[in-house]
């Protein structure tokens, strides 16, 4: 429980909140010293010792000290609660209970512990993360509680060349795999790939194949990351979490294997951005070292997409809010020292079809001298936004349809996808069934078919009442009674829809879904008219399809109504 000393922290509340919301079995191995502004250490619940820090050296020097005594009784009953929590789960623990026995705090670990890796109870600790109290409690709490690599027994991956399952024990005899999962620009070393080995060893001049990229890469350089301090080593085995130099072409997810004994892991799925603005740099010397810092970021962040406009020329960078966008064009500057001017938010629209339609389209025509024919029956029908484009070949396998004219039709169609009718915005939850396909042997082509395929899926849309997508966030406003009425009001104006109100202790939680078009500029709204008590956490949750009005209002600000 983080943020101990900010105004209504309250960790008893968190408690019962575990409970309630989540369904946990929540187990407090800690208490705070203080409240709020008070707050100044916790109270080790298994020691039973109380550990205080100094907001002069920010929480850097631990001081051990007894309980305070008025803390005393609220600390044993805690005490007690737990015990009687944990004893279950080691013999020992609750052969100390039986007899009346003071316990053995190295039984309370390892009872608390087998709690842990049986997923049936929640130690909770507290503490405040910007002051460093509490932190060296909780990093010895996951030495002690949380599993080693060998806990989780054998890692369940894929054969990149059979597609057939794997496994990897965590055992430095087994051949290496790792996942990349993050990437990080060094200023002294350059790009980092930070990896978790779960199978094998390399040393610093191994060679790792990439299953994704269908290549092999050397790492130069292995790094033990302390913070930003950085240990070199030469050896990375099982279980170990290091520094990668000289890996150009992986990125995050990425499995990295050896190459006779190639596995895959589960990759990561990242969200589409949301969010655009424009993004130029303040002088024409400038744009290369703009273009090199962007790529950075997007390489460091697969959450951070850059592409230029094919309309208006324009750089944009995308993101998944107005703070994530704020935090890159901030780094931007203070890390690779590009000034930059920067347009104002975009929303990311998509666009769909609202009914099913069917299109025969027949496609004749002489280019270059030489008759190009194909014939094809699409039919489209709108789905869930979420599930994108999906594309369906009802052609049977043993047909006399020439496989890659199928292929050329479909590569079509997707590449239209990419740009609707209507606003050009993306297309998105739509399914494309290709029924029926007829060729002249003399006269069918690739090309023909690939023009086929995108006209008839165009014309398709057109007569299967397009509409424009639009995100929808879903928000959580925190706000005292008071100003509960006004905070509703505000949303309201927004478009915004409100799914609950529920109390939480002295405050009120609204929760509403709102359009992300709406909501710019919302955090200097909200603290304005709540004169800064109030609070709100924002994320994506689905698209929804817009009103007329919306709609044309959209299609107006993109000059495609006049």
């Amino acid at each position: 429980v983080n943020k101990m000393d900010r105004v209504g922290a309250d960790f008893f509340n968190v408690l019962s909140m575990m409970r309630e919301k989540l369904g946990a079995d929540p187990v407090a191995l800690q208490l705070p010293v203080g409240n709020e502004d008070t707050f100044k250490g916790v109270i080790d619940l298994v020691n039973m010792k109380s550990y205080t820090y100094n907001d002069e050296d920010q929480g850097v020097a631990v001081m051990e000290s007894e309980i305070p005594p008025e803390s005393m009784e609220s600390a044993q009953r805690y005490h007690d609660e737990m015990l009687e929590k944990v004893c279950d789960f080691d013999d020992g623990l609750m052969n100390q209970m039986l007899e009346g026995k003071k316990p053995e705090i190295d039984s309370i670990r390892a009872a608390v512990r087998n709690g842990v890796l049986k997923g049936k109870i929640a130690p909770v600790f507290c503490g405040s993360s910007f002051k460093n109290k509490g932190v060296q409690q909780l990093i010895d709490a996951i030495v002690y509680y949380l599993p080693s690599p060998l806990d989780r027994g054998d890692i369940m991956g894929f054969n990149s060349s059979t597609g057939l399952e794997e496994f990897r024990s965590p055992s430095e005899s087994e051949p290496f795999s790792a996942i990349v999962f993050k990437i990080a620009t060094d200023p002294h070393i350059g790009r980092l790939a930070f990896a978790r080995a779960y199978s094998g060893k390399i040393d610093n001049k191994s060679v790792v194949f990439n299953p994704r990229t269908k290549s092999s890469e050397r790492i130069t350089r292995i790094f033990r990351m302390q913070s930003n301090r950085r240990k070199p080593e030469t050896i990375m085995r099982a279980g170990d979490i290091m520094g990668l130099a000289g890996l150009r072409d992986t990125t995050t997810g990425d499995t990295i294997c050896e190459g006779a004994k190639q596995i895959n892991f589960e990759t990561m799925t990242f969200p589409q951005p949301v969010i655009m603005r424009s993004i130029e740099p303040k002088s024409t010397s400038d744009e290369e070292r703009l273009q090199n810092a962007l790529a950075r970021l997007a390489d460091e962040d697969p959450t951070c997409t850059i592409k230029t406009d094919s309309e208006t020329g324009q750089m944009i960078i995308a993101g998944m809010g107005e703070l994530h966008l704020e935090i890159l064009i901030d780094r931007l500057v203070r890390e690779f020292n590009v000034e930059a001017h920067i347009g104002k938010p975009q929303v990311s629209y998509r666009e769909t079809i609202s009914n099913g339609n069917v299109e025969n389209f027949e496609y004749s025509q002489l280019l270059g001298g030489k008759n190009q024919y194909a014939r094809l029956i699409i039919e489209v029908n709108p789905i869930s936004p979420s599930q994108g484009i999906i594309f369906e070949c009802l052609i049977p396998s043993n047909s006399t349809i020439p496989a890659e004219f199928v292929a050329a039709a479909r590569q079509g169609i997707m590449e239209t996808s990419s740009g609707g009718i209507l606003s050009g915005y993306p297309l998105a939850g739509i399914k494309i069934a290709l029924k029926q396909v007829a060729f002249r042997e003399t006269d069918s082509t690739e090309m023909a078919f690939k023009i086929a395929g995108s006209m008839a899926f165009k014309n398709a849309c057109e007569k299967s009442n397009p509409g424009i997508l639009e995100p929808v966030m879903k928000i959580e406003v925190v706000v005292p009674a008071d100003y509960m009425g006004a905070v509703i009001n505000d949303l309201n104006s927004r478009r915004g829809k409100i799914s609950g109100i529920n109390a939480r202790k002295d405050m009120q939680v609204v929760d509403a879904m709102a359009p992300l078009s709406e909501m710019f500029g919302y955090a200097t709204m909200l603290r304005s008219i709540t004169q800064g008590r109030a609070g709100y956490t924002m994320q994506f949750d689905h698209y929804e399809i817009t009103t007329k009005a919306i709609q044309e209002e959209i299609l107006r600000k993109i000059g495609r109504i006049i």
